[in-house]
């Protein structure tokens, strides 16, 4: 009787331990692009498959030569096909870096004076009403 209940025990821990974990597909989507030739170290970090170790491996690569191909981020110890392959979406080697969380506003500037326009045509309505 007491194995019988021990196994129950055993059997109800692992089930409440996949059913709280999650899953690989909770993932932060993703949007936009990341120029691996100017990337900082934090926007690398987003990237799937990309952490702060494989970030600073691009960094040091990046200081020697830079990207002339997004294949050759498979140049970079860590990154093989199969990471590269969830990558490949994301990258590219022109413009500037736009990858953000689906969801997320698009970063400003900080010489954007759209908030400064806001605020001046929130208190141009109130002043006409």
């Amino acid at each position: 009787m007491r194995k019988l209940i021990q196994s129950i025990l055993c059997g109800v821990a692992l089930a409440s331990t996949f059913a709280l974990a999650t899953p690989a597909s909770a993932a932060p989507e993703l949007a936009g692009t990341i120029n691996i030739n100017t990337a900082t170290a934090a926007e690398l970090d987003l990237l799937p498959g990309v952490g702060p170790s494989i970030a600073a491996k691009v960094l040091a690569y990046r200081e020697s030569r830079s990207f002339g191909d997004i294949t050759h981020l498979l140049r970079v110890k860590g990154i093989g096909r199969k990471t590269f392959k969830k990558l490949k979406p994301f990258l590219t080697i022109d413009g500037e870096t736009t990858l953000r969380a689906a969801g997320e506003a698009k970063p400003t500037s900080s010489g954007d004076s759209s908030q400064t326009d806001d605020a001046d045509d929130i208190d141009d309505a109130a002043s006409e009403s």
